[in-house]
């Protein structure tokens, strides 16, 4: 089910707990801000093709959560996409310069 306005997210990761709480506020079109939080547990029955999503949101929205994720510290762990490529290029890099400097010393 959509409502009308948007979903912000935050993120906050524990150094103690080592958690991250993610913190969803729905923003109706008049201003008024709600905070969700999800306690409705709902069992899924096995005639039931896909369940309801446990939260739906726009592709922005999405971005946004990707985004505070990534402020907090989180990575994806294939290391694929953009990052996994800046980080094989900075390996390469890194050993193009050991040839070179290598080369120049002796």
């Amino acid at each position: 089910m959509r409502t009308a306005g948007t979903l912000q997210t935050f993120a906050h990761f524990g150094a103690l707990t080592r958690r991250v709480d993610l913190h969803f506020v729905a923003v109706a079109q008049d201003g008024a801000r709600s905070h969700l939080v999800f306690a409705l547990a709902t069992a899924i029955h096995e005639d039931e093709v896909e369940p309801q999503p446990t939260l739906s949101m726009r592709q922005d929205e999405a971005q946004q959560l990707m985004d505070e994720l990534w402020r907090v510290g989180l990575r994806p762990s294939e290391g694929t996409g953009s990052a996994g490529a800046m980080a094989a290029v900075q390996a390469h890099l890194a050993d193009m310069r050991a040839l070179v400097f290598k080369g120049e010393k002796s």
